[in-house]
């Protein structure tokens, strides 16, 4: 518990001038004061102290005015110097606020948003995974789905044609000679090499010429700039545009070597992967006897095996297509959750997930981007090492599908939709979550009485403040049945343009030598409106 805080002046000549002391009572301090006057400015102060740190706004606010925090000092006889303090800018303390259940600042999303704090989405989370196990049967058809996939797919890759790029697939055909399997191969690559060479050379050469019909271009130009003979404007622009589709022509060629490079290293792969394929496979029969009836097994075993690789892959493909172009729909039984004044609830119709959503439980077991091409570039990379299949893990699923129920979880408030109550309810509610999550803590209020009527401070908010009464409460307000019917131990009244007294001790109560008080001066206007109101409400006038 706080028991006062002090500020010295840094706009004072006077080095002899005191500390500037402001006092706290151990239950309920009421601050008000103009608007401007530094309200908030108190309320962060003490809100962050208590946490240990200082706000940079708050230091800011107070240098504008020639004041400095020096220390506070506790009930319990602790002091606290303001260079003992972390500093903290304004967006962490926002954070820091929002996070606590003994602060409700003046825009606390809590007061508007409360179906969306982070304690919520969490309790939400933790209902919707609590439906998904309870009612595990609902989703077990397209686990087993995706578990029966995930496991075709790693006993395709773990096959013994590793180095084989199957989604690129070359149908070359059959060789007469069975002894010359690789030679053939061999030998069409050597072709496909030199006449990749040749056309490269004359695309070298078409680039060359481009250099230099440019260079000629730009010397003709320059000898002309000499005699200044035939030179005008038309020349100048026939010149331009020759010079500039000739410059056009040369990167397009650059750019068209650089295409075919790029193509001739991927084709380039693709015989390599068949090449090193083979001789795995001759170099397993060289440990039998090598003679034709080795080989001729050898291509009748070899072919087999690749077409029975490749009904494997369609089968595959068939079974991510209708995968992928599943819709989920699952109608949950109905089952609440309560929580304080808040119930949990799925939507009666049901949630239904498209195919997108199933994508993203691919992802989660295999990695799988997007679409079919990207799927057979998923298995080739699996190819180059033999991977171990690792467990399925159907909690992965379970978690997604929880994250993404979350959404359909209906917020219910004292039985009515959250997302249907007005703002002044939503506040309510907000302001009674907060509390009654803060146990036995010190309250820090900064204008609870936003969004809400005098009728419902009166009969709600003062309650709940009246609850907490054996705690320190601190109350930011504008609001008369606050400041006064909260039966405050101390008010502040925080005018931080008055150089004298930018924080001092304010009256509740008329006494024999005042005709007004701090407390009905800035929440009633003032006595005499306080009694013309009275009386005009009484129908006296």
């Amino acid at each position: 518990m706080i028991k006062a805080i002090y500020f010295k002046k840094t706009d004072s000549l006077d080095e002899s001038e005191g500390l500037i002391k402001i006092d706290f009572d151990r239950h309920i301090n009421v601050i008000v004061g103009p608007k401007g006057g530094g309200k908030s400015t108190l309320f962060d102060l003490l809100a962050s102290i208590k946490n240990g740190y200082l706000p940079s706004n708050v230091i800011d606010a107070l240098k504008n005015h020639g004041l400095e925090f020096v220390k506070a000092e506790e009930f319990n006889g602790e002091t606290i110097l303001s260079s003992t303090l972390s500093k903290k800018n304004e967006k962490d303390k926002f954070n820091d606020f929002y996070k606590r259940n003994d602060v409700i600042f003046q825009d606390d999303p809590i007061k508007k948003d409360l179906n969306k704090s982070d304690d919520i989405e969490k309790e939400k989370y933790n209902y919707a995974k609590e439906i998904v196990q309870k009612q595990f049967d609902k989703v077990s058809n397209i686990i087993n789905r995706i578990q029966n996939f995930y496991n075709m797919i790693y006993s395709l890759i773990n096959g013994s044609h590793n180095s084989i790029n199957w989604a690129n697939t070359f149908n070359f055909k059959k060789t007469k000679d069975d002894l010359n399997i690789i030679s053939h191969l061999n030998f069409s690559i050597s072709k496909f090499k030199s006449l990749k060479d040749i056309e490269t050379k004359n695309i070298n050469k078409i680039i060359e010429n481009s250099k230099e019909q440019i260079g000629l271009m730009k010397s003709f130009k320059e000898n002309i700039d000499l005699t200044s003979v035939y030179k005008d404007d038309k020349f100048n622009s026939d010149y331009q545009k020759i010079l500039g589709n000739i410059i056009e022509n040369h990167n397009q060629l650059t750019q068209l070597l650089l295409n075919r490079n790029k193509l001739t290293k991927k084709i380039a792969n693709v015989f390599d992967a068949f090449n090193i394929a083979y001789i795995r496979q001759i170099n397993k029969i060289k440990e039998l006897d090598y003679n034709n009836q080795g080989l001729k097994t050898f291509e009748k075993t070899s072919k087999d095996y690749f077409a029975n690789f490749a009904k494997q892959i369609i089968k595959l493909k068939k079974i991510f297509y209708e995968l992928t172009n599943t819709s989920l729909e699952i109608k949950f039984d109905k089952e609440e959750l309560e929580h304080t004044f808040l119930t949990y609830k799925m939507p009666q119709d049901g949630v239904k997930f498209d195919d997108d959503f199933i994508y993203d439980l691919l992802k989660i077991v295999l990695n799988t981007p997007k679409s079919e091409k990207d799927l057979y570039r998923w298995i080739h990379e699996n190819q180059k090492e033999t991977k171990s299949k690792k467990d399925f893990d159907q909690n992965k699923i379970i978690n997604k599908i929880s994250k993404e129920l979350v959404n359909f979880v209906q917020v219910y408030a004292d039985g009515y939709d959250y997302k249907t109550l007005s703002l002044g309810q939503r506040s309510i509610y907000g302001i009674k979550y907060k509390l009654k999550r803060s146990n036995n803590q010190d309250l820090f209020l900064d204008q609870p009485e936003d969004n809400l009527d005098n009728n419902t401070i009166a009969t709600t908010i003062l309650d709940l403040i009246q609850e907490r009464k054996e705690q320190q409460v601190f109350i930011v307000t504008h609001n008369a049945n606050i400041g006064i019917l909260s039966n405050p131990e101390k008010v502040i009244v925080a005018d931080l343009n008055n150089k004298i007294n930018p924080y001092q001790e304010g009256k509740i109560s008329l006494d024999k030598n005042s005709n007004d008080t701090t407390t009905t001066f800035y929440l009633e206007g003032g006595f005499k409106y306080l009694e013309a109101r009275y009386i005009k409400a009484k129908g006296e006038n």
